[in-house]
């Protein structure tokens, strides 16, 4: 164990001094996270091949960000379909745990401290099969340290994973699976869904996410709000904003800041358009086989790529609208008549059947 330890340190004599006293208090709760969870998971690999009599100890390595472990959730239904009576842990950081939590096909969810932790917990080889779906230039953000791949495919990275296909498939190409290519599910609770009941939200709306982590996917304000005026000049529908952050346009319903990702993920659900940036929320309306209309422009060096599996990658009920430049530069005209073209669809649809709520699980 003292060995595993030693790995998320440098040798003594390359130590900046500063950074050291400056992140040890991080460290030193590493160790501590380390310490508990390879003895908690010595004793549940005893309790699941003992007590349960199952075949195999899985452990999946993904902590972050909630859009990729939103797209990665068939690899949880295949290591099951593949791995039969198995059990199976999800390695996740705290703020996406309901992600994992809820899945019905993950016996464990894990949270660790830091990606670092993750990495740790690989060397210990407590776990008959560890799929770690993290690409191999990945770097540790609260360590600041590049975590050299163990096991899967080090040929996927940052700088050319979208190259190799979508998400999904360079996720599981990362972990060393064959590519696999169904839409992902969301596992919505009750609890969910009794509180977005007390928002009273109107019986048609439209869903609005135009802020994402990085700001190199997002549209302007001056887009957003020239969108929704049009949407309202020409459909009588409401407008319901979702994200971390309000984004200062006119919408008609802020949710922005006041919703779990779960929370989110029903209000969408109950939504007749998502209309977005390639973001977090997006992955949830393809998760929830809700129509869309996304706006994907140039990713660092990215240009017309495919996110998404299932009903997205199929261009089911969706409307990519790409620009080989910058977001930004989308036209609000294009963005406008394929929302205008969607919602006037629905409009000839008696009772709206086409947008009747779709089948999302409920514990």
């Amino acid at each position: 164990m003292i060995n595993m330890i030693k790995t998320i340190f440098p040798k003594m004599r390359k130590l900046d001094y500063g950074e050291v006293f400056h992140k040890a208090p991080h460290h030193a709760f590493l160790i501590c996270c380390f310490v508990f969870h390879y003895i908690y998971l010595h004793l549940l690999k005893f309790y699941a091949t003992n007590i349960l009599k199952r075949n195999n100890f899985i452990i999946i390595s993904f902590v972050e960000h909630f859009g990729d472990i939103v797209a990665a959730e068939p690899i949880s239904r295949y290591v099951k379909s593949q791995y039969s009576n198995s059990y199976l842990v999800w390695v996740v950081r705290n703020r996406y745990l309901e992600l994992t939590k809820h899945n019905p096909y993950i016996d464990k969810s894990l949270v660790v401290c830091c990606l670092t932790e993750s990495f740790i917990l690989e060397k210990s080889k407590v776990f008959d099969v560890f799929l770690n779906l993290h690409f191999s230039d990945r770097i540790c953000l609260k360590c600041d340290k590049k975590l050299p791949r163990l096991s899967g495919d080090a040929r996927i990275t940052f700088k050319n994973y979208y190259n190799k296909g979508n998400l999904l498939t360079c996720f599981c190409r990362a972990a060393g699976l064959s590519p696999i290519s169904e839409g992902p599910k969301v596992y919505i609770p009750q609890s969910c869904r009794e509180k977005i009941d007390q928002f009273h939200l109107p019986t048609e709306f439209i869903v609005i996410h135009c802020k994402s982590n990085e700001a190199v996917r997002d549209w302007t304000l001056d887009g957003w709000n020239s969108l929704i005026l049009k949407i309202k000049e020409h459909h009588d529908i409401k407008v319901v904003e979702v994200g971390t952050a309000s984004n200062g346009t006119s919408v008609d319903i802020d949710l922005c800041g006041r919703l779990s990702i779960l929370e989110t993920a029903e209000v969408i659900r109950r939504s007749v358009l998502f209309v977005g940036i390639d973001s977090g929320p997006a992955h949830l309306a393809n998760a929830s086989s809700i129509p869309g209309v996304i706006l994907i422009g140039e990713f660092f060096g990215f240009k017309n790529y495919m996110p998404y599996s299932g009903r997205y990658a199929e261009g089911r009920d969706v409307d990519l609208v790409y620009e080989d430049g910058p977001t930004k530069h989308i036209s609000v005209e294009r963005v406008y008549e394929c929302v205008d073209r969607r919602l006037s669809f629905h409009a000839m649809k008696p009772g709206a059947s086409f947008f009747e709520k779709r089948a999302v699980e409920f514990e």
